[in-house]
């Protein structure tokens, strides 16, 4: 999550403080695999 953070970083100079990034490597009926 680090570097993925730093290259957040780098790319978005001002980011929207509500915004909210989920990752997950489970399947789960909650979170619609087609979004992946």
């Amino acid at each position: 999550m680090p570097t993925l953070d730093s290259i957040l970083e780098k790319i978005v100079r001002d980011p929207n403080s509500e915004f909210r990034m989920w990752l997950t490597s489970m399947p789960s009926d909650k979170f619609p695999v087609s979004v992946l």
